[in-house]
């Protein structure tokens, strides 16, 4: 099930319009298609859809300038024949990174509104990813060799895991994604932060620690 909020970007709506023209096309006989968007300028066909049973509802969400407004919710369901995209994990995460990036620029009342009109029950979607297939003996080697410590910050294990072995990460220094080979010489053992910090910044002086 696909809940489309019908046009419009700002103020409140009325069955008019494109809506009203979505509203009524199980009487009108109006085809209706759906094309989804995960990466930029590219449209996924997914095929066609009809109207739910309740041919749409009303909700409360904010605007594209951060005022709340009533909206108009159309259910769709996929037609025989049509299939959901499956959008890359990557193409996900970028639209998140994205997402978020603009959010971070909200004054912490007008986060708080967003926040407090956010669905308890969010949408799912199946994705498509390729998972590298790492060698366990490389990862359990660099988490042996560094002896309960940090490789980076050298400070012992935040906690043991339920067999009584400190719990590190293994990281791999050039990641294979991007061509680094799956080797005790381009992997070390991490504390968590330290590996999220790795991630997340790359900073030239970590890489280059003796």
């Amino acid at each position: 099930m696909f809940h489309y909020t019908g046009m419009g970007q700002t103020g409140e709506w009325s069955l008019t319009s494109q809506n009203r023209t979505l509203a009524e096309s199980g009487e009108t006989g109006i085809r209706i298609h759906l094309f989804e968007v995960f990466d930029e300028g590219r449209y996924v066909y997914a095929g066609r859809v009809g109207l739910d049973r309740v041919s749409h509802y009303q909700d409360r969400q904010l605007d594209s300038e951060g005022n709340e407004r009533t909206v108009i919710m159309f259910p769709l369901h996929l037609k025989a024949g049509g299939e959901p995209p499956t959008p890359k994990r990557t193409s996900l995460k970028k639209i998140t990174k994205n997402q978020r990036k603009k959010l971070s620029r909200l004054s912490i009342d007008d986060l708080h509104a967003r926040a407090a009109m956010a669905r308890t029950r969010p949408g799912r979607h199946e994705v498509f990813t390729q998972q590298i297939a790492r060698s366990n003996a490389v990862i359990e080697y660099v988490k042996v060799s560094a002896k309960g410590r940090c490789d980076l910050c050298e400070k012992d294990a935040p906690f043991k895991t339920k067999h009584g072995e400190p719990y590190l990460e293994c990281h791999h220094l050039v990641p294979l994604a991007d061509g680094g080979r799956d080797s005790i010489n381009n992997a070390v053992g991490l504390y968590p932060n330290c590996h999220r910090k790795m991630h997340g910044l790359n900073l030239k002086a970590d890489l280059e620690k003796p």
